[in-house]
């Protein structure tokens, strides 16, 4: 997703691409793959070769929760 789309409907999907999620909680692109990578957010791979990253709404979520809330 393109930094100038509408993401007015992101509240109500199911699942993100790496990109939509960042944008989603503030986050960079860097941020969400490095998450993935070291297993603190979990992404399901779909297309015909299983290689899109995608993140269902309820595990960014909770990613999100377990963040610390100060810095």
């Amino acid at each position: 997703m393109k930094p100038n789309e509408d993401h007015s409907n992101c509240c109500c999907k199911k699942a993100y691409s790496v990109q939509e999620a960042a944008w989603s909680v503030g986050a960079g692109v860097t941020t969400i793959n490095e998450a993935i990578r070291n297993h603190y957010l979990i992404a399901t791979y779909i297309g015909p070769k299983n290689t899109k990253p995608v993140i269902r709404a309820a595990d960014l979520e909770r990613w999100l929760d377990a963040q610390p809330n100060d810095k």
